[in-house]
């Protein structure tokens, strides 16, 4: 899998008690994506594939919410890739955004990563300053949906166990 990321890029890690394929299956349903990050209509987790995202539009920040979005990456259980770009600026600019799945003891870590938004352009400070306030709290929402969905019963009537506790620190 290529290396995607710049050394100029924010990284954040989350860590998640359970299976990079229990964490890899609910980060690409495209039927919870809107549960914990955007409404999107046409995601698929296959590299190529073009779709939409549906947000509420900021406009002190320049963004319509009217975002269309690229796959870049999808190697299960390891990378999700997206390219985006709001469909409503005159020259619009490709942001990337990617989730990289690591297994650890107990669980899985997701290093999330995305431009560092440098600029002396005000909106792009803006719009750095959402992307802030906007990703722990959709990762947290992504942790409950996976806790949650760990205790779907399976095909044989029993609970799928989680990974175990998170790590300390």
């Amino acid at each position: 899998m290529g290396d995607l990321h710049d050394p100029t890029d924010v990284v954040a890690d989350f860590f998640y008690p359970h299976s990079p394929e229990r964490v890899w299956s609910v980060l690409v349903d495209p039927d919870v994506m809107g549960d914990w990050f955007v409404e999107q209509a046409g995601f698929r987790p296959v590299a190529g594939t073009r779709y939409r995202l549906m947000d509420l539009p900021v406009p002190i920040a320049n963004y319509s919410g009217s975002i269309a979005c690229e796959v870049l990456v999808a190697t299960p259980n390891e990378m999700l890739a997206i390219s985006w770009w709001d469909t409503k600026i005159p020259a619009p600019v490709a942001w990337r955004t990617a989730w990289t799945l690591c297994a650890v003891p107990n669980g899985t870590r997701v290093a999330l990563s995305r431009p560092a938004f440098s600029s002396d352009d005000p909106v792009v400070r803006r719009m750095a300053a959402l992307s802030d306030r906007f990703w722990p709290t959709a990762m947290t929402k992504l942790g409950r949906l996976i806790d949650r969905a760990a205790t779907i019963p399976t095909g044989e009537g029993t609970s799928e166990p989680s990974c175990g506790p998170s790590l300390p620190g």
